[in-house]
């Protein structure tokens, strides 16, 4: 049975509220629905295995939990989200988290809020999207600069990255272990070992988290040439 009420109100905007808490989905939807033109709040739990269920609501704008791009799989979804269906996406997100904000930026979420703001900059943030304005709450602007800042070198490297090191990286990307990679590659683990300390070196990455979120990016570019038998099979179970 799906989670999710996907019959459109009769009228209003369509928000689609994602969040794994559900007290604050409903005081969230409680707080939007007393808007006259936000009414016809839907809401579910999880991301990304609702992803259909959300683009059969057909919302106009919806608003995520920095939770939803936590794993690859959700960063990846978030990702594709935008420029699949051209509905933006409201990110709540905390001041703490620099990791949340890269994913955020990567997966050009549309709108940024504070989970410490006030409803005003939420339902701000909500409106601005629905009317195809980029926004950032105030109180999350000196951290989201200096992520862009920390971003702007476009993908350059300071050495280019190598077939053996690249087709690691859908694995990396999976969250497999070096011992799996080692296997499903026929190398040593040592071997991948040292392949991962030079990807973390040349992409000036101190996590093999952050080598993963920039792979499923795109802004890790194949070596050219690679041919395809360098490019692992990923079928087979491990």
């Amino acid at each position: 049975m799906s989670n999710i009420d996907t019959r459109r109100p009769a009228r209003g905007a369509l928000v689609c509220l994602i969040h794994r808490e559900e007290i604050v989905r409903i005081g969230l939807e409680t707080y939007l629905q007393a808007d006259t033109q936000l009414r016809g709040v839907r809401h579910v739990s999880t991301w990304p295995d609702t992803y259909d269920e959300v683009l059969a609501a057909a919302p106009r704008v919806v608003v995520m939990d920095e939770d939803c791009w936590a794993s690859t799989a959700g960063f990846v979804a978030v990702s594709r989200w935008y420029a699949e269906t051209g509905i933006p996406v409201v990110g709540l997100v905390s001041k703490e988290s620099e990791q949340s904000f890269q994913r955020a930026v990567l997966a050009k979420v549309h709108a940024l809020v504070a989970k410490t703001s006030g409803l005003d900059s939420f339902l701000t943030a909500i409106n601005k999207a629905l009317a195809g304005v980029s926004f950032v709450d105030d109180a999350l602007m000196p951290l989201v600069l200096q992520q862009i800042r920390t971003m702007a070198v476009e993908g350059t490297l300071p050495a280019p990255v190598s077939p053996q090191e690249f087709r690691m990286l859908p694995y990396l990307a999976e969250g497999r272990t070096n011992k799996e990679i080692a296997s499903a590659l026929g190398l040593s683990e040592k071997t991948v070992k040292n392949y991962l300390a030079n990807l973390m070196d040349k992409l000036r990455v101190t996590r093999r988290s952050q080598v993963a979120v920039l792979y499923a990016s795109g802004k890790i570019r194949a070596p050219d040439p690679v041919s395809e038998r360098m490019i692992p099979i990923r079928s087979h179970n491990l």
